[in-house]
């Protein structure tokens, strides 16, 4: 039987957890694009496209070190974009001064991803990740409305995915999708079970909401989202809303905020449990290639108890001296009963394609 909890995992996940998430967000909403112009995923995340791989090459990195990035004829697309192939790789280096100054040198996560465009419509793509896999077909451009269809197992578009914060786990399933003008409307059906094979007749279901408004200088991305569970005798509910401004593409703000429910079906509120989930970040661009980053992260599993909350604060910048490089440095601080107890330092060393 899942535990609300497991859904809410990542939030506290950084450094101790592998995400099955490698998405930064902040650069959709900086330049008012979707997902999908960079990623294969039209939700976003993992596998990217050409164009994905060029703005992580061209657009990002420090002006000063781009000679070095320059190689003829580059590309992660073979056999005239049929095939695809990517990677996220996350080490890091570790300190934790409150427990007799601990440090080690630590494997976050090592991806590699893997497409197949079988036709103009359908695109098989294939994560293998420390811990498990996601694997899926899409039919892109078959519903109305630029819209897609997307079997197998991967995570349920809900709310805003980062590397480091997603709040549903991934599953196994069917997601429907459609892009009527500013608008991203997606729906789905899981098993609910995390995996491809259940052992109940109840099915998990989501729903996400998203406008896109791009005014010029200022951008905003507003949406909502929906997730509802039943295992065995319990039934969870997770309803919450996001946002995003971004500034002359230099300041971009979002946050992630929801509810949850989980109840015991025969004793119906008598014994249910609610909680409360914020996620909130803040990046500002001082040059290219150089982002400084504040998040909050607060959760509260059951608003019943008194301290049970926690909340982390982390303090950092976003480095990228060459294509394919990012370094992250970042103060990590924990408070309350979150499953990291104490405050840590983290140099991250993130290689991408």
């Amino acid at each position: 039987m899942k535990k609300t909890l497991l859904l809410l995992v990542a939030i506290f996940s950084l450094a101790t957890a592998t995400s099955s998430v490698k998405a930064n967000p902040r650069f959709a909403f900086r330049t008012g694009l979707r997902c999908e112009n960079c990623h294969v995923n039209p939700t976003g995340s993992l596998l990217r496209k050409e164009y994905g791989v060029n703005y992580g090459r061209d657009e990002i990195t420090f002006e000063a070190t781009r000679d070095y990035n320059q190689l003829k004829d580059f590309s992660n697309q073979l056999a005239g974009g049929t095939f695809s192939f990517g990677t996220d790789i996350r080490l890091a280096y570790n300190v934790q001064p409150d427990t007799t100054s601990r440090n080690a040198f630590t494997q976050q996560e090592v991806n590699l991803y893997a497409g197949l465009r079988v036709n103009k419509a359908l695109t098989l793509a294939y994560t293998y990740m420390t811990g498990g896999s996601e694997f899926y077909g899409l039919a892109h451009s078959v519903l109305p409305l630029n819209g897609f269809v997307k079997l197998g197992q991967f995570i349920p578009h809900y709310g805003i995915k980062t590397y480091d914060h997603f709040v549903v786990p991934t599953d196994f399933g069917l997601e429907l999708g459609i892009q009527p003008g500013i608008f991203n409307l997606t729906l789905g059906a899981f098993n609910g079970s995390g995996g491809a094979s259940d052992n109940d007749t109840y099915k998990a279901f989501n729903a996400r909401a998203e406008a896109i408004l791009d005014a010029g200088d200022v951008k905003f991305n507003v949406g909502a989202s929906g997730y509802t569970n039943r295992t065995g005798g319990r039934r969870q509910f997770l309803y919450g809303g996001f946002g995003a401004v971004s500034f002359l593409e230099r300041f971009t703000l979002w946050a992630d905020a929801n509810l949850i429910l989980e109840e015991n079906i025969a004793a119906g509120d008598a014994n249910a449990r609610h909680g409360r989930l914020l996620t909130a970040e803040f990046y500002a661009l001082v040059i290219t290639g150089v982002d400084l980053r504040l998040t909050y992260n607060f959760l509260d599993s059951d608003i019943e108890v008194l301290g049970d909350a926690s909340s982390q604060v982390i303090i950092g910048v976003e480095f990228f001296p060459l294509a394919g490089l990012e370094l992250q440095p970042q103060f990590v601080i924990n408070t309350g009963t979150s499953n990291i107890s104490t405050n840590q330092f983290n140099l991250i060393f993130h290689f991408y394609l």
